[in-house]
């Protein structure tokens, strides 16, 4: 199968919260292999910006734990707006997934100065979204 279409199916699951597939497609597979499909500088949005985007801890977790880079960015959608270079801590902030935001600093070591090409903090995505308890 065309490496980018695995990359397509992966950023699907991890879009949808999908673990299960996941695995399928990333269990036992080599580090060349899993840094094509989750952490390549092709693509436009990885997979774990779109996971922390959406709220999905588990898979958050997962793709950290198979070699996703914590401090990676891409572009997302919010209130109908591009963000380009969004982190990965922005985008959870700003969608004001707290479990998420929290595993993120006090676990994986995100940097909470790192901002958007625009120079937003997580912190100011989080409040100008009305994610205050962030």
């Amino acid at each position: 199968m065309d490496p980018g279409v695995y990359r397509v199916v992966v950023f699907n699951a991890a879009r949808d919260g999908n673990l299960r597939r996941l695995r399928i497609f990333l269990e036992d597979r080599s580090h060349e292999w899993l840094h094509h499909c989750i952490s390549s500088q092709e693509l436009q949005t990885p997979p774990l910006v779109i996971a922390a985007r959406n709220g999905h801890l588990d898979v958050v977790k997962y793709l950290l734990e198979k070699g996703a880079d914590i401090s990676a960015t891409g572009t997302v959608i919010f209130d109908g707006e591009i963000v380009p270079r969004a982190p990965v801590l922005w985008v959870a902030a700003a969608a004001g997934h707290i479990d998420v935001v929290q595993y993120l600093v006090e676990e994986a070591g995100a940097d909470i100065n790192q901002t958007t090409q625009s120079n937003s903090s997580p912190l100011r995505g989080a409040c100008y979204d009305g994610h205050y308890d962030i």
